[in-house]
């Protein structure tokens, strides 16, 4: 069972081998060259996101903490994926100065025992 998971940045794939530029090149040609990174790239590292974040709260009956390290996932970052997240992604996020993470999450598991 896993308890706890720590996302540290966006997990975006290297945008100039050739397959990922190729890729990019498709979406440019299919959707227009100013969606073609975030079809590309952005959208892809999200999907690797959550299926990490998935892995700790299973059930409603699972307990545990899912916390991410990276500005661009609030919605003030100039480079912001945060469109990217469902509403209930975004309302479930609580952002916090990374200093605070420790106290939180010892708050949080102290509330469970």
């Amino acid at each position: 069972k896993l308890s706890n998971v720590i996302v540290v940045g966006v997990p975006l794939t290297f945008p100039y081998s050739n397959k990922a530029e190729a890729i990019q090149t498709a979406y440019a040609l299919k959707f227009g060259r100013e969606k073609a990174f975030d079809l590309s790239h952005t959208l892809p590292a999200i999907y690797k996101s959550r299926q990490t974040l998935g892995r700790v709260i299973r059930s409603e009956n699972d307990i545990g903490t899912r916390i991410i390290i990276d500005g661009r996932y609030t919605e003030d970052h100039y480079r912001s994926v945060n469109k990217y997240l469902s509403a209930t992604e975004q309302k479930e996020y609580t952002v916090t100065d990374s200093s605070d993470i420790g106290s939180i999450v010892g708050e949080f598991w102290n509330s469970y025992v």
